[in-house]
């Protein structure tokens, strides 16, 4: 039973690229936001950094994998950025010139805490299109208190691939 199949390379604007190339790609998109194979773990659907050291190194296809839309998302990559590892990959991408309207609505004090607390080693949580979205959340038992509980429904938000303003 093969549990791997490799593809025949893809072609790009003149060169090509196969697993162990499109891998090298994501990690350098990796090193040049700064982030370690834990912090991308804790930020992806990547399960563990094992794996991900397996995607870099072309052991596993990270075109072919269930978390390369996870990564386009965490390393923040661009349509043509994409296309340069996988040609023929079907992603949107936000046009910088649609701006839609945020409506700020005061952020509660928990989460205002994780912003602090949290905001250098998660950029997005400093985003007032994602603090809107937080705040704007519904939970079931009344709004936490603790900014570690704001950080966990952030984490678990982008592990699930959600981008708010994106629908």
């Amino acid at each position: 039973m093969t549990y791997y199949q490799p593809q025949a390379p893809r072609t790009y604007w003149g060169g090509t690229v196969d697993a162990k190339a499109a891998g090298k790609i994501m990690q350098a998109h990796r090193k040049r936001k700064g982030l370690t194979q834990d912090q991308v773990v804790e930020q992806s659907t990547v399960p563990t950094p094992q794996y991900l050291s397996a995607l870099e190194n072309g052991r596993y296809d990270v075109r072919n994998s269930e978390h390369f839309r996870s990564l386009i998302s965490v390393y923040g990559l661009t349509a043509d950025q994409v296309a340069e590892i996988s040609p023929d990959a079907v992603i949107t991408v936000a046009s910088p010139e649609i701006t839609r309207p945020t409506r700020h609505v005061s952020l509660p004090q928990g989460l205002q805490e994780a912003v602090e607390l949290h905001g250098k080693r998660y950029s997005d949580l400093r985003d007032p299109t994602w603090q809107n979205y937080l705040a704007g959340f519904r939970w079931r038992e009344g709004e936490p208190e603790e900014p570690e509980a704001w950080l966990d429904l952030y984490r678990d938000l982008i592990r699930a691939g959600v981008v708010p303003g994106s629908n």
